[in-house]
């Protein structure tokens, strides 16, 4: 009996470790400094154009009609791309508006 509930134990452990999800990392972890870890801008749609959205209340509009872009993008562009840092947004406003 006391081997039955050895086996059973052990069989019901493995099962917990594998099934288990590990939790995400935290952003200092990654090596993203804690100034990264908020978003800073979204970048989204504004009467037809790309626009940035920060912390002013003003978007900050772009030449590029969203219309001109990819599905993909557009559908990106309706949900409201997060930003975390001033890198991420030249690049990424690069790769829109080219």
């Amino acid at each position: 009996m006391k081997k039955l509930l050895a086996v059973t134990g052990v069989i019901l452990l493995i099962y917990l470790l594998g099934t288990a999800t590990p939790a995400p990392p935290h952003a200092e972890s990654r090596g993203v400094p804690p100034t990264e870890s908020r978003v800073m801008y979204t970048v989204g749609e504004y009467e037809g154009y790309v626009a940035v959205f920060g912390e002013s209340s003003e978007p900050r509009l772009t030449d590029t009609a969203v219309a001109s872009l990819p599905k993909s993008d557009r559908g990106r562009l309706e949900k409201g791309i997060e930003i975390y840092s001033e890198k991420e947004l030249k690049a990424l406003l690069e790769d829109l508006c080219s």
